[in-house]
């Protein structure tokens, strides 16, 4: 397979999220494997000057930074019942791109924990995109339903959008922005994710899908922590994880209670965060949150012991957990 001479990406962002974005470019440009160029092109509706400032600051030999400003109007009319407008803006990737073969879009709730060149290098073949499955289970009633709803035919397809290889030539040649604004126009007002519901529809059956390394959704992972096991298969995918994605509502940087690699995304953004005046985060390690527990359990047994009068078996979550 011969190898692209440019890797291209793709964000979009406004002022309200661009710490993050810019924690994401910085990371992949520190953990980059490669002496490829890179072009990194941020879509956004409007950036202020210091947070333009801030992005063209990471320009170095081989990484090329652009902005791309697009017009609201364009979107007028389009239901999104709780997102914002720059969560589509990825639509417009084939229409303002043309002249790429492929880019790889991220979005901004993300960790990336190495390098991203073997996922840019997949060979898309005819389909239109890479993609990894998404968090919520398929065998969940509500969430078949809610795919059926939506226009979907095969409900165990459905994938999530965060972290996704579009093949370009494919969507322009198949209007992909196009059949999007129209799926907004039937089904906007029945679907809950956006664009990532319409992506689901409109590519059913023509999409790459690819190990949940490369978007890792911790509400996979709590699903599968809270059950207590972890299947062989999955061990394998968390052990080679190369991106951690925080899809769902509980981010490191809005919610302090116990979240998978939150640790590890606040030590890291509080690195980077110090060349930019940023706010650092305010992180605790893992073993608070253990250590908490055990104090509630250490409770609930004195309750326990009153309550029947026996010494309940004792507990000790922290040594419980590593041990499975």
């Amino acid at each position: 397979m011969t190898l692209d001479a440019e890797i291209n990406i793709l964000l979009s962002t406004n002022d309200n999220n661009f710490s993050q974005t810019l924690f994401v470019i910085y990371s992949i440009i520190k953990k980059r494997n490669s002496t490829r160029i890179y072009n990194i092109y941020l879509f956004t509706l409007s950036l202020s000057e210091t947070n333009a400032k801030n992005f063209y600051s990471l320009t170095e030999e081989k990484i090329n930074l652009e902005i791309i400003n697009i017009d609201r109007n364009i979107f007028q009319g389009i239901y999104l019942k709780n997102y914002p407008t720059e969560a589509i803006l990825r639509l417009l990737a084939a229409e303002l791109l043309p002249e790429k073969q492929k880019i790889l879009y991220l979005d901004t709730d993300i960790l990336v924990l190495s390098g991203i060149e073997s996922l840019y290098d997949l060979d898309l073949n005819k389909t239109y995109a890479a993609v990894v499955h998404d968090g919520l289970p398929d065998y969940k009633r509500s969430a078949t339903q809610y795919r059926t709803a939506i226009g979907m035919k095969n409900t165990k397809l459905y994938f999530n959008s965060g972290v996704m290889l579009i093949n370009i030539p494919a969507w322009k040649s198949n209007q992909i922005f196009e059949k999007s604004i129209l799926w907004f126009g039937e089904f906007g007002s029945k679907g809950s994710f956006a664009d990532q519901d319409a992506l689901n529809v409109i590519l059913e059956g023509r999409v790459k899908y690819i190990p949940e390394r490369w978007n890792l959704q911790i509400t996979l992972l709590n699903s599968i922590l809270y059950k207590g096991k972890i299947a062989s298969v999955f061990r394998n995918e968390l052990t080679n994880a190369q991106i951690i994605h925080f899809a769902g509502e509980r981010k490191p940087w809005n919610y302090n209670g116990y979240l998978p690699f939150s640790y590890q995304y606040k030590k890291e953004f509080n690195k980077f965060s110090g060349a930019f005046e940023i706010k650092k985060l305010h992180n605790k390690n893992p073993r608070f949150y253990l250590e908490l527990l055990n104090h509630y359990i250490k409770r609930l047994r004195s309750k326990l012991r009153k309550l029947f009068k026996s010494e309940p078996e004792p507990i000790n979550l922290t040594e419980y957990i590593h041990k499975n």
